[in-house]
């Protein structure tokens, strides 16, 4: 280390090293210039930089005590995470906030202010993104939203979607082989499907089709004995069932041949029908006036 320094009219100037010195114990509280830059002392076994007031330094090992010193111009992103610092040491300002100046700096008061589901200009209950909600009085601008997984019963009865806005794919369904036997060049229009619907021949049926309560006269029918049966018009329980037992391939056909209203009243009993050809023998329970 250089030994010279120059007396000044303010002091003794250092002749400027150029570069810091690594320690050497035999230097031990040697003072040094570095290069003009910066000044170094030598002592407790290191070479250190000694601090100023103006200098750009990196300090550590350091206790401020904030009582004595100002500590200024601090930011956000001076603040560690991790630092903790406990609410009770927070000068909150609630006198700015639409809050009111007469909320006092508490913590009690904030908690209930965050409680709180009705505040900062709303008089009903603030909307989550995720809480089970219901919302009204709201226009949602579905050019800005994604509205997804509406189903059938979301949609209004009176909703009035015209048929023009849905992508109808009839190419999916079991309708669309009938309705372009209707005829391909249709084209699927709502008017055809309107005629579809008024049709009363349609559905592979080449006569009208049969409704429940329709006056129609109905030819070529079969009815299964087993699943028809003839009801009383105000109690269907009250039925006449038809059982047609025989030899295969054969009919019986019952013929009558009234010139006025007749009514055939058959007896509460399970019996067999005697006829006037018929030669088997009955044992007559009854009187019969001839004549």
């Amino acid at each position: 280390m250089a030994k010279d320094f120059l007396g000044v009219d303010k002091g003794l100037k250092h002749k400027p090293e150029s570069a810091a010195i690594s320690y050497d114990a035999a230097n031990e509280g040697a003072i040094y210039n570095e290069n003009n830059q910066k000044m170094h002392v030598q002592i407790a076994g290191a070479d250190r930089e000694l601090v100023n007031t103006t200098q750009a330094q990196s300090l550590s090992n350091k206790n401020i005590d904030a009582s004595l010193n100002s500590v200024l111009n601090l930011t956000n992103a001076n603040i560690a995470a991790g630092a903790g610092i406990v609410e009770s040491k927070l000068a909150l300002n609630y006198s700015t906030t639409s809050l009111s100046a007469s909320n006092a700096t508490t913590a009690g008061n904030l908690a209930t202010h965050i409680g709180q589901s009705t505040a900062h200009g709303t008089t009903s209950a603030i909307v989550g993104i995720s809480d089970a909600q219901s919302l009204t009085n709201k226009h949602i601008d579905a050019t800005l939203n994604d509205i997804v997984n509406i189903a059938n019963a979301n949609i209004s009865a009176s909703a009035g979607i015209v048929e023009s806005k849905l992508a109808l794919n009839y190419s999916t369904t079991s309708l669309y082989a009938s309705i372009s036997a209707i005829s391909t060049s249709q084209g699927g229009t709502s008017g055809t499907l309107a005629a579809h619907i008024a049709a009363t021949a349609a559905h592979g049926a080449t006569g009208a089709n049969v409704g429940t309560t329709n006056t129609q006269t109905l030819l070529n029918k079969s009815l299964d004995d087993a699943t028809s049966s003839i009801v009383d018009s105000s109690d269907p329980t009250k039925q006449i069932k038809f059982d047609a037992a025989g030899s295969t391939s054969t009919s019986t056909t019952i013929r009558s041949s009234q010139t006025l209203n007749r009514v055939l009243t058959l007896p509460d009993q399970t019996d067999t029908l005697a006829t006037l050809t018929d030669a088997k023998s009955y044992a007559i329970k009854y009187s019969i006036v001839l004549g």
